[in-house]
């Protein structure tokens, strides 16, 4: 909780790197606010691995789901590494228009 009272007193950022998982996992709204207009968000750490528990696959999926279906988010989700989630904010989000989801396989 600390972490997410200083970011919102710090002001806006051109690029927001969510890395630890108390912040990422349920909190997007912060990390949306810290993110200036056409502001780039990178998320990682989605895809599970054979210790991943069902409570941690929920937050993951509801992670996705929120990113990729923001109205204020243009996002991709890459298939590569740890798997990683890509958006843009934007410039003049509007809630009539739909956000873009797409997903991209990383070549080997």
């Amino acid at each position: 909780d600390d972490a997410l009272e200083a970011l919102a007193t710090v002001g806006t950022f051109d690029l927001v790197f969510a890395d630890a998982a108390p912040i990422k996992y349920g909190n997007v709204g912060p990390m949306l606010k810290a993110l200036r207009p056409g502001g780039i968000l990178v998320i990682d750490d989605l895809v599970s691995g054979l210790r991943t528990t069902e409570q941690q696959q929920a937050e993951k999926d509801t992670l996705r789901y929120s990113l990729l279906r923001h109205p204020e988010l243009q996002a991709v989700e890459l298939e590569w590494s740890t798997g990683m989630i890509l958006a843009t904010k934007s410039r003049s989000a509007s809630k009539d228009m739909p956000a873009m989801a797409t997903k991209v396989d990383a070549c080997a």
